[in-house]
């Protein structure tokens, strides 16, 4: 998976159950077949994804594993905050 940038993602609520809404890195603008497909391999229909502006929830620890530097480059906003979007190095 390539790209210049992530997303943060999980399921919306109801869609799954609560312990099952980890958040997964997707690489922006990757589709396989319509679906975003995280690091972690787990395919995700849009419709169903909620994008996370913030870092917040669970994190899938086998996508922030996998992501190219996702824990070292996440965008710091004015008000100290981590943007959604991380650009790799």
């Amino acid at each position: 998976m390539t790209g210049d940038a992530v997303l943060l993602v999980r399921l919306r609520a109801g869609v799954v159950g609560e312990t099952r809404r980890s958040v997964h890195v997707v690489p922006l603008g990757e589709r396989t077949d319509g679906l975003m497909v995280t690091y972690c391999g787990m395919p995700i229909v849009p419709v169903f994804a909620e994008y996370l502006e913030t870092l917040r929830g669970m994190p899938c620890e086998l996508c922030v594993a996998r992501a190219p530097a996702v824990k070292d480059s996440f965008l710091a906003l004015g008000d100290g905050k981590e943007s959604f979007i991380a650009q790799r190095p």
